[in-house]
């Protein structure tokens, strides 16, 4: 049994769904997981691919202490490196045009959902993926309130949508979006999204 899983923990299945629409199988490069919680995405990458150089983060320190220890109980510290990171902040801890791929699982649980407003959260955390993905990397993402997700790409404008199927995870049924980062610079960000 792993060290710490959250009531609301990833399927290792649909972590490795998102991981395989990421073309991550083969090849090399960086991926980053920004949404880490307990590192299953993580996991699943170091399992499927010993080439990739993996990269976690999470807001909440409680996620990235258990994501460590996850990775620890695995024998994988050595092969990922985990950081507290707020998602709609990417650029000031990474490189730009750092990452390969983004393959995540971002929060869209009811609670959270009462209080967080998608649109604008979604827009801002494509402002920053776009920012650190190279020109032509995929986003590869879960999105339970999809409607929202769609309107912030379509007014950010940094990412073709490849492919979206729908998945079932724990009763509930969020969509796994394939998007893709369009060539040449990154939108210039409006003020959180105002206008996504």
């Amino acid at each position: 049994a792993r060290a710490y899983r959250p009531r609301a923990a990833l399927k290792t299945p649909v972590a490795f769904a998102l991981l395989r629409l990421a073309g991550l199988s083969t090849g090399e490069g960086a991926v980053l997981d920004p949404f880490c919680g307990s590192g299953t995405i993580l996991a699943e990458a170091a399992a499927l691919n010993p080439r990739l150089r993996l990269y976690g983060s999470d807001l909440f320190p409680e996620a990235v202490a258990g994501a460590q220890a996850n990775l620890a109980q695995l024998a994988l510290t050595a092969r990922v490196q985990i950081g507290q990171v707020d998602a709609r902040a990417l650029s000031q801890h990474y490189p730009e045009a750092h990452f390969r791929a983004i393959v995540t699982n971002p929060p869209y649980g009811v609670t959270l959902g009462r209080r967080l407003d998608f649109r604008r959260f979604y827009y801002r955390f494509l402002t920053e993926a776009a920012r650190v993905l190279t020109p032509g990397g995929l986003l590869v993402m879960t999105a339970w309130r999809h409607g929202d997700l769609v309107r912030a790409r379509r007014a950010h404008g940094g990412f073709a949508q490849r492919h979206v199927r729908v998945v079932e995870t724990g009763y509930l049924y969020p969509r796994i979006f394939v998007l893709q980062r369009r060539p040449g610079p990154t939108p210039a960000a409006r003020a959180d999204g105002e206008d996504a």
